[in-house]
């Protein structure tokens, strides 16, 4: 067998040359630099001229972790030109996505000079066209796809305008906003940087390029210095990607899926202003909400109705409206097949609000162009979006989506998982596997699989019920889904695992996680 090292390059397709390109020391070097750029050069000019004159300035930021990242980015660089900036992040059910016409006549009455409309404003030409009307000059800083031409404002900041977005390839609102911070002050700071990769993570964009440039960097200050803001929102020691992914996304993404009035504007000022007097009870009710909607999505996923074997999944939820996409996602993962999520809108009666989730080989974008006659509105990516209909038109749509389905299943192409050897699972393993690290989507964590494993050897809980096998040198093969019971009819099985670092009564401690073992070992 090939050594582990020349499995992994394998398994990512790299030769020994993108190995060390991908593996070199992290600098802020490899990042674009915005000067010379004409939309950034004049949006930095607009800034500095309101400093110098003392404008009434606004950030309109989104509820999602990136938008609220990168509205925290952008009024930490303000505040440190001499701006005080006001933010807004507004609420996913009174307002609902980005500008809209209502909060762009506040705006203007408010007395507002600039506008920064962060994470939103690339559909928004009606109401920035408004606002210019009024005198109000508008920034956009945004990742989201261009339809048309891009709207007519003081400038326009988006990945594609700057040459960052080439070739289909995207960064978050968030990174976007690091980028510009370094433009305003002529400094590197690592702080905001953190913000910026928090922000790529969140959304999910491609963990390659720059992203991953990012998020290594991120993590390698965070090994350092691991700022409390982020911290407080990460149960372990050591803050590394998947804490990040598990722990403080989920605390920040709760806000803005739970809370119907505006209280998720107090996630900018804990992460720009960093008040220490503050950070514990914020991180609290920030990690109390994400609780409570753990409990709720829970709750809801063992009570929907769901038929087994079918080729889709298209449900009515009483859960509220922010919900619906962790609870497709959850359903999707169970059952492997796309699924749609709708719920009653708060703003709108006699309409459903609704998630949508696939996997590869069905097209999100293109099931709404199928079934846009059902559709009032709809938007996303390939494989999530989001959409609202009638409420009397959900049962044609259920039939037609669930027909839609049936004619594009998910492609079947499993990880066939890269080989390991028991005399592998060490810690001289895991740090080779870190340095392909961070993981997350495009460049995803590999599973590796255990073949040919005598059963006799496994050792369990004392009631059986999990897999706890010591493999030596203190590391443990453990699985919370599979025991005693699963092995009683084999002899030798095999099983699909990962590394994981635990920590148990204050110890680092390395465990093989299993998750499944092979039907027929």
């Amino acid at each position: 067998m090939e050594s582990l090292k020349e499995r992994l390059l394998k398994y990512y397709s790299w030769d020994e040359e993108e190995f060390a390109a991908n593996t070199r020391e992290p600098s802020f070097s490899s990042f674009p630099d915005l000067s010379g750029d004409e939309e950034a050069e004049k949006a930095r000019g607009r800034i500095l001229s309101a400093a110098k004159r003392k404008e009434k300035v606004l950030l309109y930021g989104d509820y999602d972790t990136d938008g609220i990242m990168g509205t925290s980015i952008l009024h930490a660089a303000l505040r440190r030109i001499g701006i005080d900036a006001a933010y807004f992040i507004p609420s996913r059910y009174v307002d609902g996505y980005g500008l809209n016409q209502s909060n762009a006549e506040r705006i203007a009455k408010a007395g507002y000079s600039l506008v920064l409309l962060v994470d939103n404003g690339v559909g928004c030409r009606l109401e920035i066209g408004f606002l210019k009307g009024k005198g109000v000059d508008v920034i956009v800083i945004d990742h989201h796809s261009i339809v048309g031409e891009p709207p007519s404002c003081c400038a326009f900041l988006h990945p594609l305008t700057l040459g960052i977005g080439k070739g289909g390839f995207n960064i978050s609102a968030g990174l976007l906003s690091f980028f510009f911070s370094r433009l305003i002050l002529g400094v590197d700071d690592p702080y905001l940087l953190c913000l910026g990769a928090v922000s790529t993570l969140s959304d999910m964009m491609p963990l390659t390029g720059i992203n991953r440039e990012a998020v290594r960097l991120a993590l390698k200050i965070l090994e350092k210095d691991p700022y409390p803001e982020l911290a407080l929102l990460c149960s372990g020691p050591k803050i590394d990607e998947k804490a990040l992914q598990m722990e403080a996304i989920p605390a920040i993404n709760a806000l803005g899926r739970m809370e119907e009035g505006h209280l998720t504007r107090r996630a900018v000022a804990y992460f720009s202003l960093r008040d220490p007097s503050k950070r514990l009870p914020l991180s609290s009710w920030m990690k109390e909400i994400n609780q409570r909607r753990k409990e709720m999505t829970k709750q809801a996923v063992a009570s929907l109705p769901i038929t087994p074997g079918a080729s889709g999944i298209c449900v009515k939820s009483s859960l509220k409206e922010g919900l619906n996409g962790l609870l497709a996602n959850r359903l999707m993962k169970l059952h492997r097949v796309p699924v749609a999520v709708f719920s009653p809108s708060y703003a709108e009666e006699g309409v459903l609000v609704g998630s949508l989730r696939s996997e590869e080989g069905f097209s999100v974008l293109d099931c709404f162009s199928a079934l846009s006659p059902y559709l009032l509105r709809c938007g996303g990516h390939e494989r999530a979006g989001g959409l609202s209909l009638k409420e009397g038109d959900f049962p044609s749509f259920q039939k037609s989506f669930l027909s839609y389905c049936k004619e594009h299943p998910f492609s079947e192409e499993e990880d066939p998982g890269i080989p390991l050897r028991l005399t592998e699972c060490t810690e001289e393993s895991y740090s080779l596997l870190r340095q392909f690290a961070p993981f997350g989507q495009g460049h995803e964590e590999p599973v590796f699989v255990l073949s040919n494993l005598d059963v006799d050897s496994f050792q369990y809980s004392k009631d059986g019920k999990y897999l706890l096998t010591p493999l030596g040198y203190g590391v443990k093969m453990v699985s919370f889904s599979l025991g005693k019971k699963d092995f009683l009819l084999k002899s030798r099985t095999s099983l699909y695992a990962r590394f994981r670092r635990n920590e148990y009564k204050g110890k680092q401690i390395l465990e093989i996680r299993v998750s499944s073992s092979s039907r027929n070992g």
